[in-house]
């Protein structure tokens, strides 16, 4: 992993395979973007691509700019990174606190997917994932309130013949439900709370969502927990050009194969990645997409 620090203004971007042919991922500004969280970022989407055999890194970077600031931050860190940008080495869309407009003059620059894009691919990417495991019809469905897409997802469920409905966490956990959606924040689901879900199965709608300790514990009481990283690539996907048919069929392939792996779905996606990125990097990154 590489973390490039800007030599004209305070931020950074972080590449996670340094001989990709080219890393992906968003820009964001604020007071403080953490290094650690924007390193999370790029794994998850590391993994994402190597899951779906992409010769792609995962990418983030992070400007620390706010008020009046603000401005000539974005500017000059767009001047900077223009020719990695440019060569087509590194593709960046805005996130948080940066737009399309703040990154036009990059020639290469892709637009970001509006937000409706975003929920309705994350819809699509969740939904085929469960339909992988279960049948759908009649399944009750718990989803997160926060979490990316969360009313487009309960839409789909209801759409594929679920029962969703959007409730707060709190709720979500003191409710018996034959699958639940989350990922409001990094870790969401850990050790202690995964109790609440029994042997439900486990969407991640954003990666990160459960913690290593609560992928074990989960695992022991039964829960089938996907891997976030797949269950919720549909904007990835969607931003290389594929079709909303397109994602659910890669993602309802990719469910099938792992999802009776011995050590469960989850690594098992993990060793999948890991296996095609090892056709092509020299190192495989240190540390599996998971939260602390």
């Amino acid at each position: 992993m590489s973390i490039t620090k800007a030599d004209s203004t305070d931020a950074f971007v972080v590449v996670d395979l340094a001989d990709a042919p080219t890393a992906i991922g968003v820009v964001r500004c604020a007071k403080k973007i953490l290094q650690d969280g924007a390193v999370n970022l790029a794994r998850t989407l590391t993994y994402t691509y190597g899951a779906f055999g992409e010769k792609i890194s995962g990418a983030s970077a992070g400007i620390n700019a706010e008020g009046d600031a603000r401005d000539a931050a974005v500017s000059s860190f767009v001047d900077e990174f223009a020719p990695q940008v440019n060569s087509g080495a590194l593709r960046l869309t805005p996130a948080k606190g940066v737009t399309d407009e703040d990154l036009a003059a990059w020639a290469e620059s892709p637009a970001a997917l509006s937000a409706e894009d975003e929920a309705r691919t994350l819809g699509v990417s969740t939904v085929a994932a469960a339909a992988a495991v279960r049948e759908l019809a009649d399944l009750t469905v718990s989803v997160e309130a926060g979490a990316p897409g969360a009313e487009a997802i309960a839409a789909a469920f209801n759409t594929a013949g679920a029962t969703a409905t959007v409730r707060p966490l709190a709720e979500l956990l003191s409710t018996a439900s034959d699958v639940v959606v989350v990922g409001s924040k990094a870790g969401v689901l850990n050790h202690d709370n995964v109790v609440g879900i029994g042997d439900a199965l486990v969407i991640g709608s954003a990666g990160l969502a459960i913690t290593a300790r609560g992928l074990a514990v989960g695992k022991r009481q039964g829960a089938t927990i996907l891997p976030d990283f797949v269950t919720a690539a549909g904007p990835a996907l969607a931003a290389l050009g594929r079709s909303d048919d397109e994602i659910a069929a890669a993602v309802q392939a990719l469910i099938n194969e792992v999802k009776n792996h011995e050590e469960g779905p989850y690594l098992g996606a993990c060793y999948a990645a890991e296996r095609f990125m090892a056709t092509w990097t020299e190192a495989l990154p240190f540390g599996r997409p998971m939260a602390a």
